[in-house]
């Protein structure tokens, strides 16, 4: 900016040196504002202006990106807001009573579970005290299946087996 100002105030000096409008107090005034301001570069200030100006044109476009993001935002808003107001209170009432519902029924299957762990519990009690002959027994069982002819037949079929003839 301080280049600017600068390039304008040399041109008006400059100016009234031409015009012959300017006296001796004045060339001498624009001698000495001459010796007070630093050289200008005209490249360097053109260099400058073309910064600036790519400088602005990019901040245009940031501008432009970021409004087009924004509009954006605000429509997915307008439309989340839509589906919120299109849940209808019903529709909310409904759904806590069904959730209602089931956590009653998720506490009945709990107390279900845990009457049936009771019973499970108390039945092997009461067979060990009074039922101990109705109990299951390996060495019972083999007298059973060992006067069978089965049982014989597949005695011998085992032993030759082991015995690797297998013809």
């Amino acid at each position: 900016m301080k280049p600017i100002i600068l390039l304008v105030v040399l041109t008006l000096t400059g100016c009234l040196l031409c015009c012959g409008c300017a006296g001796p107090a004045s060339q001498r005034l624009a001698k000495k504002s001459e010796s007070l301001l630093p050289e200008i570069d005209v490249v360097q200030v053109k260099e400058n202006s073309d910064e600036a100006l790519k400088l602005a044109q990019e901040a245009k476009l940031d501008v432009q990106m970021l409004t087009t993001k924004n509009t954006e935002v605000d429509n997915k808003l307008i439309s989340l807001s839509d589906d919120v107001s299109s849940v209808s209170i019903a529709k909310i009432e409904e759904l806590e009573n069904r959730l209602t519902l089931l956590v009653e029924a998720f506490k009945d299957q709990q107390e279900q579970i845990k009457a049936l762990q009771t019973t499970a519990s108390v039945r092997p009690a009461a067979a060990k005290k009074g039922a101990q002959a109705s109990t299951f027994s390996p060495s019972a069982a083999n007298g059973v299946f060992n006067a069978t002819p089965e049982y014989e037949l597949y005695q011998s079929a085992l032993r030759t087996f082991n015995a690797r003839n297998y013809e």
